[in-house]
C-alpha cells in the first residue's frame, strides 16, 4: 500500500531527477554555461542563475523548518532575486549546491517515519498556525517543477546548440542535424542533458533517415548511455520496435553483447520485446544465445518467464537455453 511518504518520495524523484512527462529541475539546469545561465531575455526579467539561486535560498528555509529552526519569512523575502553572474566555476558551484539539497531532501525523507511525515511543522516565525510537514514537502518539490519549465523556455529562446541538437534528433530533422553540426562538430557525440547521444535518441522515436545520417557523420555505434538505463542505440531501437532501424544499425556494426544496467544484451531485449524480427538478426550476425543477465536469465528464460511463445520456440530451436 502507498503511504504518504511514498508518494513524496517518488514525487521528488519526479520534479528533480527522474525524466518521465517533463524534464526535471535537475536535467533542465545540465549542460549550461556561466553565459547561458546569466543570461537574461530583457533586464527586468529573470536569469537561470536567478532562478536557481532563488531555488536553493527556499529549499535551504524548508529545510530549516523541518529540523525546528523555522526562518523569519520577511529576511527570506528580502534577501530573495538577487543579481547573480559569474565564471563557469561558481555557476557549477550553484548546480552542486542544488543536487546536494535534492539528496539532503531524499535523505531525510526516507529516513522519516510515516506519522513524522503526516506531523506538523512551524513554516515560518511570524506563522500563526503550525503546516503539515507532507503539504510544506509537497510545495517545494512542485516549485521545482515550475521552475525547470522557466528554465526550459530560456534555454530555447537562447537557442543553445545543445537544446538545438538533440531536439533534431528527436524530431528526425536531419536538415537541422547538419546546420547544428557545422558550427558545433563537438556535439556529435556528446551526451544530452538526460544521457542519451543523438543516434540513440533519433534510434528510439525511429528515425531511419537521421540514424543513416548520424552514422555517416560518424555518430559512435557503440556508445552507452550516460543515465541509469547504460543502454546503446541498438537497446532503444529494439526497445521502440523500430523495425526499420534495428536492421540498419546492425548492418552499420553496432555490437549485439553489449550489455545495458540490468545485464540485457540485445538479445535479452529483444525476447523481452517479444519480436522474431529481431531475434533472427541478431542471431544472424553471432549474438550469444545463452548469456545471463544479471538476475541470471538467458534470453530464453525472459521469453518464457514473459510468455512470448513464439519467441521462446524460435530460441530453442536455435539452441538456447534456460
Amino acid at each position: 500500500m502507498l503511504t504518504v511518504k511514498d508518494l513524496l518520495l517518488d514525487h521528488l524523484e519526479q520534479t528533480y531527477k527522474r525524466e518521465g512527462w517533463y524534464t526535471p529541475l535537475g536535467m533542465a539546469v545540465m549542460g549550461l554555461t556561466a553565459e547561458q545561465a546569466a543570461w537574461k531575455s530583457s533586464p527586468e526579467r529573470h536569469s537561470i542563475w536567478q532562478i536557481v539561486r532563488h531555488i536553493i535560498h527556499w529549499k535551504r528555509g524548508v529545510l530549516e523548518s523541518w529540523a525546528g529552526d523555522p526562518p523569519d519569512y520577511e529576511a527570506l523575502t528580502g534577501g530573495d532575486w538577487q543579481e547573480v553572474n559569474g565564471d563557469q566555476a561558481a555557476w557549477d558551484s550553484d548546480v552542486r549546491t542544488l543536487n546536494e539539497l535534492y539528496d539532503e531532501f531524499h535523505s531525510k525523507l526516507e529516513s522519516a517515519a510515516e506519522e513524522d511525515v503526516q506531523g506538523s511543522l512551524k513554516a515560518y516565525q511570524q506563522s500563526p498556525r503550525p503546516a503539515q510537514v507532507a503539504k510544506r514537502l509537497s510545495a517545494v518539490f512542485t516549485h521545482d517543477a515550475y521552475h525547470a519549465g522557466q528554465i526550459q523556455y530560456l534555454r530555447a529562446l537562447q537557442g543553445i546548440p545543445a537544446d538545438r541538437f538533440f531536439n533534431a534528433a528527436v524530431a528526425g530533422e536531419v536538415p537541422k542535424l547538419k546546420e547544428v553540426l557545422q558550427a558545433h562538430p563537438e556535439l556529435l557525440n556528446d551526451y544530452s542533458r538526460d544521457g542519451w547521444t543523438a543516434l540513440q535518441l533519433a534510434a528510439y522515436f525511429g528515425h531511419a533517415n537521421a540514424v543513416r545520417q548520424l552514422l555517416d557523420w560518424g555518430a559512435d555505434a557503440h556508445a552507452i548511455s550516460h543515465n541509469y538505463m547504460a543502454n546503446t542505440a541498438v537497446h532503444a531501437a529494439i526497445a521502440a520496435k523500430r523495425t526499420e532501424v534495428v536492421p540498419l544499425l546492425l548492418d552499420r556494426g553496432a555490437d549485439t553483447e553489449t550489455a545495458d544496467a540490468g545485464g540485457n544484451t540485445p538479445l535479452h531485449l529483444a525476447a523481452h520485446e517479444g519480436v522474431p524480427e529481431f531475434v533472427e538478426l541478431l542471431l544472424a550476425r553471432n549474438a550469444s544465445i545463452n548469456t545471463r543477465r544479471t538476475d541470471g536469465k538467458t534470453p530464453l528464460g525472459v521469453a518464457l518467464a514473459e510468455g512470448k511463445t513464439e519467441v521462446a520456440d524460435l530460441l530453442r530451436r536455435r539452441g538456447g537455453t534456460e
